[in-house]
């Protein structure tokens, strides 16, 4: 009984040592695995670090040539400036091209030189009479003719009426003369009797 005994502590020993076998298999398992986790999120950190490089290099870059050119634009724009300055300073001054002729003056003849006359006894000229300035006065505005017809009068006769034979005949005193009390004729200027 006691070859079962060591029989049984042998194979108690033996599954002892393969369980701590097989946990420091799955512990060594465990770090592996992390020693590669860390080496996978090392290679990412140092892709961004490169990355990120890369695009400061580039912004770099851009911001040197924004810099170079707005440095040339002004520099264009100041050399502009002087050459504009130098032309406008340096110009001859503008020469009057306008003329002025007068009644009783002849038009100037252009002369490539000025003429020096020389000084003379002669008196001063007669003063210029201004030019004379004519206006016209606006024309009267036109009479307004309205034309318009006669009043049309209409005229309706009405029957005369049988007059009582006590009341004496009214004369109208719109259409006949108003009768005079003497019947006598009207002459004319010669004594000839003359009819209406």
């Amino acid at each position: 009984m006691s070859d079962e005994l060591e029989k049984e502590a042998l194979r108690l020993q033996r599954d002892l040592a393969m369980n701590v076998a097989e946990g420091t298999s799955v512990e060594r398992d465990l770090a592996l695995a992390q020693r590669n986790r860390l080496a996978a999120e090392r290679s990412v950190i140092a892709a961004q670090r490169d990355a990120a490089q890369i695009h400061a290099a580039v912004e770099e870059g851009h911001a040197q040539s924004s810099t170079s050119a707005l440095y040339v634009l002004l520099a264009v724009g100041v050399l502009a400036l002087i050459i504009f300055a130098v032309v406008y300073f340096n110009r001859p001054a503008p020469q009057p091209s306008t003329t002025v002729v007068l009644p009783g003056q002849s038009a100037p003849v252009a002369a490539s030189s000025p003429m020096v006359l020389p000084a003379s006894p002669t008196p001063a000229p007669a003063p210029v009479q201004p030019p004379v300035v004519i206006t016209r006065p606006a024309p009267a505005p036109a009479p307004i003719i309205v034309n318009s017809p006669p009043p049309v009068v209409v005229v309706t006769p009405s029957a005369p009426a049988a007059a009582p034979a006590s009341a004496p005949v009214a004369a109208d005193p719109g259409n006949s003369p108003p009768a005079s009390a003497d019947p006598a004729p009207a002459t004319g200027g010669n004594g000839a009797a003359t009819t209406p």
